[in-house]
């Protein structure tokens, strides 16, 4: 076929394809064919047309109320897409007043001996789930899912809560191909948009016209009861913007990133102020100490913490015979972590009151920690509750009510901060679980003042290995390894092997370590959590040397050596998050065969990250019949902007390159 004529038939294609009037119901036989996306083959699913419609519907008993509506068209691809059939809203309430979904419809769309055949959502496959007291989630799973399918929906979101709206999302994890989103709002209410994401969003200002009746009642007389009644209609500009993007392509993920949604193209509105007819400007933009300092006065958070009578005799019990103030909040800390358990929900609020939760033995995250908060300062130590967002919240981009989570314990002795989790039955003081080390949390205080605080450790998780390697006489290797683990790498580590037997804990090592066989391992302090972790083991290799000419080849750090470098794209949106500082510091001891002498060896190698966010040392010695290899690598700076990218590239290739390099024996 022609060249230019084939060009020409992709275009006009594209054009048809795109300018296409997305209604609901008018799924095409060309979209349902499709096997493959266009422009990213290997997607499991693509959103094919997504758009959201925003504006305030005027009622007389509520006001302005808002209300989005939403229509989506969903193409599956092939069976790793089929998780994109099922979708979930979350809806917040608050008070009386709460946020809800009406006008639910959705559609299956096959394509079946030529004819396309739908499915229409039933009312058993709607579900709605309490997630806790101020958060609802409806969720649907949509019919007849397959290789090639098309699912269709469409909804009217309704909100009274006008000073938080949900973020406009434009980018997926699957390619987007075309959103179009209007917001607007009326003259009265002034909103701010914030843009994120790395793709130009192009906001185009609008502006309307709209009108709105209502009812109202005038004193007309001189009686209380000379009421007069009628009806009116307001006028006023409706103000926003507008939205339209096509062929946004999806999020790649990256090694060592963490919640993606933090960096994809989206957008959100933030309501700045409001003037009324006839009324005064009303501030509604926030800090995030405003935020801190509501949550505070809730009765759900502040009144809780104000409780003690449930647990005193407990805690008096507990520690009547122990004056030093760290041991007795450990004291504390430690029975709040065996006596609760957690129920799963989030959030930083108590769902049905801490005394409950303690009498149960059971609550959410805000129940637990919020009576740890409680118990340590009636214990005489002063302890204020630290909000967090976890990765999986994400990080906000301006004070929001879903900007936090979760609540930990803070506690204030000698000068220093105690940071405390007793949801996590493993949990150690200022050793907090990954998914917590998430930018900053805030302490807040019964004032109503608060404070960032620094939730990474300030010093490193730290490996230290001693490995001790012989060559046999057949050419194998038999070596001993004694490793220590400190902090959050001791914390991994038990994750891993504290909850299984010695069969799977063998299993695990070998797992691990492809390349060598552990044959005989020990624990120290493997249920101690406050302690650092040992772990020795014996192993054996076959064919770690190679052997050529009467020269023998191995590569000196074994199973230790760093083999992949992860950061291999030729560009990085995302930070690096290697979630907290770490040290690895090794030492190889390879015992020189008899008959044999070094005739070559890697040489020693130094490199220093930039700014001091990391180093790495080795060096090889040779002291009579044994050569002894030290290894140091270190990241001292937990999260790395993209923009080191580069740099930390170079870094790892360099130590790759170096790691995978042979020592040379040859026969004397």
């Amino acid at each position: 076929m022609n060249k230019l004529l084939l060009c020409l038939l992709i275009v006009l294609c594209s054009a048809t394809f795109y300018g296409q009037d997305y209604k609901y119901g008018k799924v095409s036989k060309e979209e349902l064919s499709q096997t493959q996306h266009p422009l990213e083959p290997d997607a499991s699913a693509a959103v094919l047309y997504r758009e959201s419609y925003t504006n305030f519907n005027y009622t007389q008993d509520d006001g302005f109320v808002l209300q989005t509506k939403v229509l989506e068209r969903i193409k599956i691809y092939k069976q790793e897409g089929y998780d994109y059939a099922t979708i979930s809203k979350g809806m917040y309430r608050g008070g009386s007043s709460k946020e809800e979904i009406s006008g639910l419809k959705a559609v299956s769309y096959n394509l079946v001996d030529g004819k396309i055949v739908e499915s229409k959502l039933q009312g058993k496959n709607i579900f709605k789930e309490e997630v806790n007291k101020t958060r609802n989630v409806l969720k649907f799973t949509m019919p007849d899912i397959n290789d090639g399918t098309i699912i269709e929906y469409k909804y009217t979101f309704i909100s009274p809560f006008i000073s938080s709206i949900d973020e406009y999302v434009f980018q997926e994890e699957i390619p987007v191909d075309k959103v179009a989103m209007r917001f607007l709002a009326p003259e009265y209410m002034i909103y701010k948009p914030y843009g994120k994401g790395s793709i130009p969003l192009n906001m185009k200002a609008e502006s309307k016209k709209r009108s709105v009746n209502y009812r109202y009642e005038t004193s007309d007389g001189p009686n209380a009861s000379d009421i007069a009644r009628g009806n009116a209609t307001l006028e006023f500009d409706e103000n926003g913007q507008s939205v339209s993007i096509s062929n946004i392509p999806s999020i790649k993920e990256e090694p060592f990133s963490t919640n993606q949604n933090n960096y994809a193209s989206g957008l959100q509105f933030e309501l700045a102020y409001t003037q009324f007819p006839n009324s005064p400007v009303k501030n509604y933009a926030t800090t995030w100490e405003n935020v801190a300092s509501e949550i505070y006065k809730s009765d759900q958070f502040g009144g809780e913490l104000k409780k003690q009578k449930y647990f005193k005799k407990d805690i008096d019990a507990l520690v009547s015979d122990v004056s030093n103030a760290s041991e007795k909040a450990i004291k504390i800390f430690e029975f709040v972590k065996q006596k609760m358990n957690w129920n799963e929900y989030y959030g930083v609020y108590s769902d049905e009151g801490v005394k409950k939760a303690y009498n149960e033995g059971v609550g959410n995250v805000a129940d637990i920690n919020l009576m740890l908060n409680a118990m340590l300062n009636y214990a005489g130590i002063e302890s204020s509750p630290v909000l967090v967002s976890t990765k999986a919240n994400g990080i906000s981009f301006f004070p929001t009510r879903t900007g936090f989570n979760y609540v930990l314990a803070g506690a204030k002795i000698d000068g220093k901060l105690y940071l405390m989790d007793a949801v996590d039955k493993e949990g150690v003081v200022n050793i907090l679980k990954p998914e917590l080390l998430n930018w900053k949390g805030r302490m807040v205080k019964a004032d109503g003042s608060s404070r960032l605080v620094e939730l990474y450790p300030s010093t490193p998780a730290m490996h230290n290995s001693m490995v001790d390697i012989t060559i046999t006489e057949d050419l194998d290797i038999d070596g001993k390894s004694q490793n220590r683990y400190s902090k959050h790498y001791a914390k991994s580590e038990r994750n891993k092997f504290l909850f299984v037997d010695s069969e799977d804990q063998l299993k695990r090592l070998n797992d691990r370590y492809k390349s060598i066989d552990v044959v005989e391992h020990t624990f120290k302090d493997l249920k101690a959590v406050n302690k650092p972790l040992s772990i020795e083991y014996d192993f054996e290799a076959e064919g770690a040397i190679e052997e050529i000419g009467g020269k023998l080849y191995i590569t000196p750090l074994l199973h230790l050596a760093t083999e992949t470098n992860f950061f291999k794209g030729e560009t990085r949106n995302a930070p690096i998050d290697f979630g907290y500082s770490w040290a690895d510091r090794y030492i190889v001891n390879i015992n020189i065969p008899e008959g044999y002498e070094v005739e070559s060896k890697p040489e020693d190698l130094a490199i220093n990250l930039t700014e001091n966010m990391g180093s790495y040392r080795f060096n090889i010695n040779q002291v009579g019949k044994k050569l002894s290899i030290s290894l140091q690598n270190s990241i001292n700076t937990p999260v790395i902007s993209p923009s080191f990218y580069k740099d930390l590239q170079a870094y790892f290739t360099m130590i790759v390159e170096k790691e995978a390099e042979k020592v040379v024996l040859k026969k004397i």
